[in-house]
């Protein structure tokens, strides 16, 4: 890894170190700097194989850094590290030639994994321009052996032009043979020929000239290369020629390319013309074009055979929208029963295989393994892809040119992966649909409990003040009632008669002791008089009096002495739930309490050290209706449009807090 040199640019300096440090400890060379101006001088300095930089920076940004880095060096790799509300940047990047991007936050590991690609990608680069360079060497050799070859074939040919001209006596000769029968066969609707031991036509009828569409003259004389050209000539006539001079007779239909470059099936017969002697002195070609009839009969084959695929791959298809159609069967064993379906829509189904990977998930045929000849598409969700689905085709003997599936079979596959995305999407949005109306009926059955809860409480504290009117006002009226009858009955005693008014003053002030405490359980004065920093500072030292909790109370400086009424009394009602749970349940020792103006909003922060608990029992105890403070809590930030979140774990102490917008 040490060969590739990597600049690593982010204006976060931990980003920055654990980034370098990591890198280097997979082998890599790191040049790390923290501003897009230290990139873009540092790669005016050095030439860098791969740059990794964050996409927001000041004053230059990470795409500053990528133009400038692929101005100066178009094959340096980019990766531009972004976060997840800078995805409109990141696509801009990957316009601007960003060869990969990373949404942060992500693991090193990833980090590193991209890096990795993004350098064997580039290697990949360097390879094919270093096989072009060699092809371009390979291709000027052969252009001189081509030179060499074509003087070797001249010279071949002047050879056979000089045995021509020794051979001029035969030609004369056979012409005398062959216009014997020039009569007989020029009448003949085959192509008829006779062709000497030197593959030079002697004589032809007036069909060859006319299929041939030249004169006599330009046929007889001149070489079966010469009119066939000389690839049929040495790869299909040649050997049949010499086999028919050998005596054989020879019958075969064979495609033909012509001069003119339109192809002709022909039906063609050589005889052999054997002399008294015994020799052979010649061959007589007839030939007929039955194009027309050997096209109609590939059409046909052709035909029938793509209508036979055809209905392979709709019976192929039906099967598996049956089975897409089942609801009863789970996904898995769908999606493995699909798979294992899929070959026998092709052209070829013992030969062929099916790979399906899903999301991590892979589902494919028991004979499966990846070739050169493959098809596939990608399976999409909302515009995102989800997996792929690969049909291979196992016959390793041919070439990659050679590939036997077909463009219907890959319409067939975009067609399975399409269905497939559909129903996976459908499947997804039932599933979603059900936990959503799982969620409202779960939260209905939540506030029914919940409203239930409120009017026994009501009913609760309804209950105690008339207990505590009647248990302590009353009897203290009761009491004054009586101080006053005796004072009313006093009359010549003033020591007496002042004593009685003193006392009646007593409990008349009882009295209104009493009741004041009542008011204060139901809202404390203090919160509509002093605000509620004083209101909450009161109620810190109630229960710091009453239990031995040590309460740690912050609060902006800016904090305002009043707000919303229903605000206001919220927030206190939070903080008197959550410590009264910090005394009854968590056993704490120590809270913290921060109460903070922060951006048009005011938020609570709750902490204590006691034992915790685990979220889940409680979230399933509030479903049956048991310690619904916390649900009073979100409840009550819920109504005022605001954010509660609380954190909990066994032994670790609990950490609540609500955020409420002004």
């Amino acid at each position: 890894m040490g060969q590739y040199e990597i600049l690593l640019v982010d204006d976060d300096p931990l980003i920055l170190k654990m980034t370098d440090e990591f890198l280097k400890s997979q082998g890599y060379d790191i040049t790390a700097v923290s501003d897009g101006a230290s990139a873009i001088e540092v790669t005016d300095q050095k030439n860098f194989d791969l740059v990794l930089t964050d996409l927001v920076m000041e004053p230059v940004d990470g795409l500053s850094v990528l133009r400038h880095a692929k101005k100066r060096n178009p094959e340096t790799m980019v990766i531009i590290m972004t976060g997840f509300g800078d995805m409109d940047s990141a696509i801009h990047a990957l316009r601007l030639n960003a060869d990969d991007y990373i949404l942060k936050p992500c693991e090193l590991t990833e980090i590193c994994a991209r890096v990795s690609i993004c350098l064997d990608k580039l290697k990949l680069r360097q390879k094919i321009r270093t096989d072009r360079e060699k092809h371009y060497e390979s291709l000027c050799k052969a252009h001189e052996n081509l030179e060499l070859k074509v003087e070797q074939r001249t010279a071949e040919l002047v050879r056979t032009n000089d045995q021509l001209k020794r051979e001029i006596e035969e030609r004369k000769r056979m012409e005398k043979i062959l216009s014997m029968y020039e009569l007989i066969i020029s009448t003949i609707r085959d192509k008829m020929a006779f062709i000497d031991r030197n593959y030079i036509y002697r004589t032809v009828n007036n069909a060859y000239t006319k299929y041939h569409n030249k004169p006599k003259d330009k046929i007889e004389g001149h070489s079966v290369a010469e009119l066939l050209g000389t690839e049929i000539f040495e790869n299909s006539v040649k050997d049949y020629l010499d086999r028919c001079l050998a005596g054989e007779e020879i019958h075969y239909q064979e495609w033909f390319v012509f001069a003119d470059g339109k192809p002709r099936f022909m039906d063609v017969g050589y005889y052999p013309l054997i002399e008294n002697g015994g020799s052979v002195s010649g061959v007589a070609v007839s030939s007929r074009n039955i194009t027309n009839i050997k096209q109609t009969e590939e059409m046909l084959r052709k035909r029938t055979q793509e209508l036979s695929e055809r209905v392979k791959e709709l019976n192929c298809l039906y099967c598996i929208f049956k089975l897409l159609e089942k609801k009863d069967v789970p996904l898995n064993e769908m999606l493995q029963e699909i798979v294992s379906h899929i070959p026998s829509g092709w052209q070829y189904p013992e030969k062929t295989c099916t790979r399906l990977i899903l999301e991590g998930q892979e589902f494919k045929t028991e004979n499966f393994t990846e070739t050169a000849h493959r098809q596939y598409c990608n399976i999409h969700i909302g515009g995102q892809q989800i997996g792929v689905l690969e049909v291979c085709y196992l016959d390793e003997n041919l070439e990659k040119d050679e590939c036997p599936l077909l463009k219907e079979e890959q319409n067939l596959i975009s067609a399975i992966a399409d269905r497939l995305g559909k129903t996976i999407e459908h499947n997804r949005a039932d599933e979603a649909l059900e936990r959503m109306n799982e969620q409202l009926l779960a939260e209905h059955y939540q506030r029914k409990e919940l409203s239930k809860r409120l009017i026994d409480l009501l009913e609760k504290d309804r209950k105690n003040v008339a207990m505590e009117l009647h248990d302590q006002i009353g009897q203290t009226l009761t009491s004054l009632k009586i101080c006053l009858e005796l004072v009313r009955n006093v009359k010549n005693n003033r020591t007496e008669l002042e004593a009685g008014i003193k006392n009646a003053k007593n409990k008349a002030s009882q009295a209104i002791r009493e009741l004041k405490n009542i008011f204060h359980g139901l809202r404390p004065a203090m919160l509509d008089t002093l605000g509620l920093v004083p209101a909450l500072r009161e109620l810190f030292n109630e229960i710091e009096n009453q239990t031995e909790i040590e309460i740690r109370f912050f609060y902006s400086k800016n904090f305002p002495k009043h707000f919303d009424k229903k605000q206001e009394i919220a927030l206190y009602r939070i903080a008197q739930e959550a410590l009264n749970n910090a005394v009854k349940y968590a056993k704490a020792k120590e809270v913290f309490v921060n109460l903070i103006l922060k951006n048009q909003s005011i938020s609570v922060s709750i902490e204590d050290d006691g034992i915790g608990f685990d979220p889940e029992t409680v979230m399933a105890d509030q479903k049956k209706g048991k310690r619904l403070g916390l649900v009073f809590m979100r409840e009550r930030v819920i109504q005022l449009n605001g954010e509660f979140q609380i954190e909990s774990r066994e032994g670790g102490g609990t950490h609540l807090l609500a955020e409420i917008p002004l």
